[in-house]
């Protein structure tokens, strides 16, 4: 019982915080993330309902501001793509 009980406290604690950092989070750095995780710029652009030109530019200026460089997320991309093969 004080498992589940353990459980649900931190459920109930964690979750305001996690849903907090969604609403709080710009556009620009979901949709960077949304194509680090592998979404075409379309697919980005037709949920965030912008075009595809600009979901690009958003997440090239993001990844600027964050100082990621884009193809790090590109080069584990193919190289996880390579392992499954």
């Amino acid at each position: 019982m004080t498992t589940c009980a353990f459980a649900w406290i931190a459920v109930l604690l964690l979750l305001p915080l996690v849903l907090i950092w969604n609403l709080t989070e710009s556009k620009p750095t979901k949709v960077l993330r949304a194509h680090q995780r592998g979404h075409s710029w379309q697919t980005i652009a037709q949920r965030y309902k912008i075009s595809p030109q600009t979901a690009g530019k958003w997440a090239k200026a993001e990844n600027s501001d964050l100082g990621t460089p884009i193809w790090t997320a590109n080069f584990s991309r193919l190289l996880s793509r390579r392992s499954l093969i």
